[in-house]
């Protein structure tokens, strides 16, 4: 899977992490990416501080300077007014956002053909994809009970709505698979019974 880290969709969900839970350090914020959010966004988490940075130099957030004993200096990050506007403008953007499906899988199967073995790869691609995606719904699940109990309450229900709206996808997505799965097979036995490669 592709992962877009694109300057909004980064400074939306650190903004909204520092609105939520207050200032943090670099450090803070990527635990918090990774344990809270990476199950629903895709962010690379080492492009965090640069994001911070760009976001300090356009007034979003505000950095002080601290220092624990003689471990070095970090910045604490907060949100400011103009990060607190355009948090919610974000947010106003991502409510009316909309996409179009696109799986690159589509031009494998489009010209499956063009394969040296194509009833054979694309079988073990489908059997590998069935795999993964089953085992990306037990990870959604268990994590999905981990990561609520941390949510503060107001935010545990869309929490959980944005959980079920990802399990639904794979869901989805594994069906799919496994209805192919089985409309290439018959298609295969039709056409060795008819005694065509």
């Amino acid at each position: 899977m592709v992962r877009q880290d694109t300057p909004s969709k980064v400074q939306l969900y650190v903004l909204g992490l520092l609105a939520r839970y207050g200032p943090q350090h670099g450090y803070q914020l990527k635990q918090r990416v990774n344990d809270q959010v990476a199950d629903f966004a895709r962010i690379e988490l080492g492009n965090i501080y640069y994001h911070l940075g760009r976001m300090e130099q356009a007034g979003l957030v505000q950095a002080t300077r601290e220092q624990e004993g003689r471990r070095p200096e970090r910045a604490v990050y907060a949100i400011t007014a103009d990060g607190e506007r355009a948090f919610e403008q974000m947010l106003e953007q991502a409510l009316q956002s909309e996409y179009w499906a696109e799986f690159t899988i589509d031009a494998a199967l489009y010209f499956v053909d063009r394969l040296a073995a194509p009833g054979r790869q694309l079988g073990e691609a489908l059997a590998r994809r069935e795999r993964k995606l089953d085992d990306v719904l037990a990870f959604l699940r268990e994590h999905r009970d981990q990561v609520l109990k941390h949510i503060p309450a107001p935010g545990r229900v869309t929490a959980a709505a944005l959980f079920r709206h990802h399990e639904l996808h794979y869901e989805a997505e594994l069906s799919w698979v496994r209805e192919s799965m089985q409309s290439f097979e018959r298609h295969a036995r039709s056409r060795s019974r008819k005694g065509k490669p």
